[in-house]
């Protein structure tokens, strides 16, 4: 709680996901991208075109000219963004921030850390942008997700990297994405007493209605993720919050204060960033990819008016609204302010849209009553918003979609 890298006080704005290389080098099982959604790799261009950025500065200047932005923030993802290669990196990192000039800027690159060395490290320096590392922590029988085409796990060569690279000035934390056979107080250490990460991020897995249709152990899942969340927090919360941010644990804390939330699975109703793909067009958050039959599609093409023309959008003004039929589980929930929902594509289902609650509706319960539980025991504060009975689920509620 010492200052996030994504500050809840900073509230939410729109950002820019720019998607360096369509395809990736590894194979998570869990991928929203390559497993759960619309497959881009055989459609879309391995690299963005050098040329598009330039409207997107353009437009963020525009922006930052009226008073309309403080900050311009690019998020450099894949695939795997490392994928460019480290001339057509520096090349499209020159041009950025030259074409930026005193126009202030954020940038940062998520990568799984394979590709990583000191070389790209500093490049990552030269040109001031913050990496963040993708590791997941085994199962109970010592094998993650994240595996390399030919099937072999990369959680080794992944904690080498961080273990290389934590003490770079680049270095800014490390994701992973929970799992319901991991143990959630190692994941902690892992992260905070062994790597001594800076920050870091625990998300929660990415489905929809449609991909737990007729799963009968669906409610034990919920379980088993609960325990794992519970668990993180405790331990961070009992001996790191004071050192090292966690994004999800920080707004959750946040939002019984009485604050807000920067994170997506939490307390807001939609997606703040939108997508620069590599083709140039423009889309929304590619997590709705796994939304079967949604259409994310905002523009063919980027414009030096992108922002201003994605804020206009009606597609997009829609997703943020948290104008969406709310869900009879939602409406008699006593954490539905807190919760808001949670992550938009994990509501979706074919048959009712996002008018549903979210799948991990018993995860998010629980997990909303046991920091709120915190907060009220640690930190002798009252003044929450409608505090949680703890019980689940709520009066008349149910998650599934009709």
């Amino acid at each position: 709680m010492c200052g996030a890298f994504d500050s809840a006080a900073e509230g939410r704005f729109l950002s820019m996901i720019i998607k360096m290389h369509s395809r990736c080098n590894i194979n998570c099982t869990y991928c929203y991208m390559y497993n759960l959604g619309d497959d881009p790799s055989a459609s879309l261009p391995k690299r963005l075109n050098l040329e598009a950025i330039d409207a997107v500065i353009a437009s963020a200047r525009r922006e930052f000219e009226a008073g309309r932005m403080g900050t311009a923030s690019f998020a450099l993802h894949g695939g795997e963004p490392l994928l460019v290669g480290k001339t057509y990196m520096r090349q499209f990192l020159a041009r950025v921030r030259d074409l930026a000039g005193d126009l202030p800027l954020k940038l940062t690159m998520q990568t799984n850390g394979l590709l990583l060395d000191d070389a790209w490290c500093d490049l990552m320096e030269e040109y001031r942008v913050s990496v963040g590392i993708s590791l997941d922590l085994p199962d109970q029988h010592g094998r993650t997700q994240r595996l390399d085409f030919k099937g072999r796990d990369t959680y080794s060569r992944v904690i080498e990297a961080v273990k290389r690279f934590r003490e770079r000035s680049c270095f800014a934390g490390v994701i992973m994405v929970a799992s319901e056979f991991a143990d959630g107080a190692a994941a902690v250490e892992l992260l905070c007493g062994d790597l001594q990460v800076p920050w870091f991020d625990i998300l929660i897995p990415d489905l929809t209605h449609d991909h737990i249709a007729g799963r009968t152990d669906w409610a034990e899942t919920q379980r088993r993720l609960l325990a794992f969340y519970t668990s993180a927090f405790d331990t961070w919360a009992g001996k790191y919050a004071e050192t090292i941010d966690c994004r999800l644990f920080d707004n959750l804390v946040s939002l019984h204060l009485g604050g807000n939330s920067s994170a997506d699975a939490v307390g807001t109703p939609g997606f703040s960033a939108v997508i620069l793909e590599t083709d140039g067009s423009v889309e929304l958050h590619d997590t709705l990819r796994i939304c079967s039959g949604f259409d994310r599609r905002l523009f063919e093409s980027v414009s030096d008016n992108v922002y201003s023309d994605v804020r206009d959008h009606e597609k997009y003004k829609q997703i943020n609204s948290g104008d969406f039929p709310s869900a009879e589980a939602c409406r008699n929930c006593d954490v539905q302010t807190l919760c808001q929902g949670g992550e938009l594509a994990h509501r979706y289902s074919r048959e009712k849209g996002f008018s549903n609650a979210s799948v991990h509706c018993q995860l998010l319960y629980g997990l909303i009553s046991h920091v709120g539980q915190w907060v009220r025991r640690e930190l002798k504060v009252e003044t929450l918003r409608r505090a949680p009975t703890g019980d689940f689920p709520p009066a008349a509620a149910s998650v599934a979609a009709a």
